[in-house]
């Protein structure tokens, strides 16, 4: 991203998350301290830094279970109709579908380190990953240095710019202006390791067909 729009992109784009989906019925209780577990750290995709140590609950399944269950037996869902469980599953569906914008909120990084976990892997999650370049050149060399290559989109005006990032850019799909390029009409793919071949268009059904070559001499 161009350094003289990267900051406030940033701003924009971090939002919060907060709707009200909680219910008594959808509750379980607290959850009790977990048997002698190992713990996990959860890393700072931009850093690589731990930020926090989460316990591993994978030998604990028996316990989780017999809370489940205990949260079925002792909690007031097990008495509620069916009626109403019908009617709170369908607000609840609906709050999502309301808030789903919310909970597509960009968590935008900006100025994210180039040898971090996250800018060197195919992130198909809500995340803006934020490097910003100098020039042409460094975008293009920024955005080539990956072993994947999907889809790479562009925002500009300038049509010479878009003849020149289109034919160094490496990768399969490219959008200008546009972030929803897919299209049954349009073939899909990428290079690398982002995949070999096309779908849809055509081109996709060269995949499925053998060609065959007919010389008559008369």
């Amino acid at each position: 991203m161009a350094r003289s729009i990267a900051a406030a992109f940033a701003k924009a784009t971090v939002t919060s998350l907060s709707f009200p989906l909680r219910h008594p019925a959808l509750l379980l209780p607290p959850p009790s301290p977990p048997l002698k577990s190992l713990s996990f750290p959860v890393l700072n995709p931009a850093t690589g830094s731990t930020i926090a140590y989460v316990e591993d609950r994978s030998k604990d399944a028996s316990k989780s279970i017999a809370l489940a269950r205990n949260a079925f037996e002792v909690g007031n869902w097990r008495d509620t109709s069916g009626v109403y469980r019908s009617k709170l599953l369908n607000r609840w569906s609906m709050l999502i579908e309301e808030n789903k914008d919310d909970l597509a909120a960009i968590m935008s990084m900006c100025e994210v380190n180039r040898k971090s976990r996250i800018w060197n892997m195919e992130t198909f999650g809500p995340v803006a990953a934020i490097s910003q370049f100098s020039d042409d050149d460094d975008a293009i060399s920024t955005a080539n240095d990956t072993r994947y290559g999907l889809a790479t989109y562009v925002m500009t005006k300038d049509m010479n710019r878009v003849f020149n990032l289109a034919k160094r850019l490496d990768n399969g799909l490219l959008g200008i202006n546009e972030g929803v390029i897919s299209s049954a009409y349009a073939p899909f793919g990428g290079v690398k390791e982002s995949g070999i071949g096309r779908e849809g268009s055509s081109i996709g059904i060269d995949e499925y067909v053998e060609t065959k070559y007919v010389f008559i001499n008369h």
